[in-house]
């Protein structure tokens, strides 16, 4: 519901910025990320079956990742089925596996 009501107020935002470029160019570098946000949340829920009791709505929401260029499928192995079973525990969860970029944990 936040994310929504953020991304309304930025929407607002663009409608009213009446040459304000500055103004426009945040609203809409905001709203991107606030997109994600949502589909990301939705998506989430979905592969969870946690969004609705009806098993359609949940695998329509679960190919929100799909949109966004990722996979549900492959979201719902990765996450709920290796994730959830081992949260945390090296070498068991995937989430957790060491990119190089991003750091979760001190490397061995």
């Amino acid at each position: 519901m936040l994310f929504s009501l953020v991304y309304l107020g930025l929407y607002a935002g663009v409608i009213f910025a009446a040459g304000n470029n500055a103004l426009l160019l945040f609203c809409f570098a905001l709203m991107g990320f606030i997109q994600i946000c949502i589909v990301l949340n939705l998506g989430h829920e979905g592969v969870h079956s946690s969004f609705s009791n009806s098993k359609i709505v949940n695998s329509v929401f679960a190919y929100t990742f799909d949109l966004i260029g990722s996979s549900g499928y492959l979201w719902r192995m990765r996450h709920v089925y290796s994730h959830h079973p081992h949260p945390m525990i090296p070498e068991h969860d995937v989430d957790i596996q060491q990119t190089g970029l991003l750091t979760f944990m001190p490397m061995k």
